[in-house]
């Protein structure tokens, strides 16, 4: 996402956190979106996900409290048929994350990961020559 901001000339802003607690991840997403919008003037966030209804509540429980619109164009979509339309189209994924959903002691738990860059076939090529990947 780095080469991506750098290329595009927008600022990103980087947090790091080692936590597993949701409410120690909702301050340290409130933190770094309310220094966006504090420092480059966001007025909403655009999140990604398809169907996981905690990470939805997640993200406009933040936006909320921030008074930030949140956007989920992908909300609800079929999953396999945006798959393969993303195939279709000749993207090209990079998978760097990915979220897994286990079950321990009959309990749902969720393993962090999940597909986090996506880049078009077309400029897979410039990226790789950028990066030596």
């Amino acid at each position: 996402t780095k080469l991506q901001s750098e290329s595009m000339n927008i600022p990103q802003l980087t947090i790091e956190s080692n936590s597993n607690d949701p409410d120690s991840e909702s301050k340290i997403l409130k933190e770094i979106l309310n220094e966006a919008k504090n420092k480059h003037g966001i007025e909403g966030v655009v999140h990604g996900g398809i169907s996981s209804n905690y990470q939805k509540k997640f993200f406009i429980n933040v936006c909320d409290k921030l008074h930030l619109k949140i956007i989920s164009p992908l909300w609800q979509k079929n999953q396999k048929e945006y798959m393969q339309n993303l195939i279709e189209s000749k993207f090209c994924f990079i998978i760097v994350l990915i979220l897994l959903m286990l079950k321990k002691n009959g309990q749902e738990m969720y393993h962090q990961m999940s597909v986090y860059l996506l880049v078009h076939y077309l400029d897979y090529h410039k990226i790789k020559q950028k990066t030596n990947l």
